[in-house]
C-alpha cells in the first residue's frame, strides 16, 4: 500500500505567491537558480505532511494568510491535506485539515 502525491497547491508561502503542480508519475526534479523557492516547495510539502516544522517567515511578505494543499491517492482512495497559515505580529496560527 503506497501513497502517491498527485498535486500540490501553494499560496503565499515564503517566496511563493502562487504555485500549482500536478504529478503523474513517481520521480520529479526541481531545478532553478538559487533563491527562487525550490526548498520552499519541499518545506511546504513536508509541513503539510506534518513531517517538518517550519517556524520562520512562513507567509509571503506583505500577506497575512497562506495555504498549502496536497492531493494524494492511496489504493483507490483520494484525499487531501491542507495547512492554512495566518501570521500576525505576535504569532503564527496553523490549521491542519485532512479530508478523504
Amino acid at each position: 500500500m503506497q501513497t502517491i502525491l498527485q498535486a500540490v497547491s501553494i499560496r503565499n508561502f515564503k517566496k511563493i505567491d502562487k504555485l500549482d503542480l500536478a504529478f503523474d508519475g513517481y520521480s520529479y526534479l526541481l531545478t532553478g537558480p538559487n533563491g527562487v523557492g525550490k526548498s520552499s516547495v519541499i518545506q511546504a510539502i513536508m509541513m503539510a505532511l506534518n513531517l517538518e516544522p517550519v517556524t520562520d517567515n512562513l507567509v509571503t511578505k506583505g500577506k497575512d494568510k497562506g495555504e498549502i494543499i496536497l492531493k494524494m491517492k492511496r489504493d483507490d482512495t483520494e484525499y487531501s491535506s491542507t495547512v492554512k497559515l495566518k501570521e500576525t505580529k505576535e504569532s503564527i496560527i496553523f490549521e491542519f485539515i485532512n479530508e478523504t
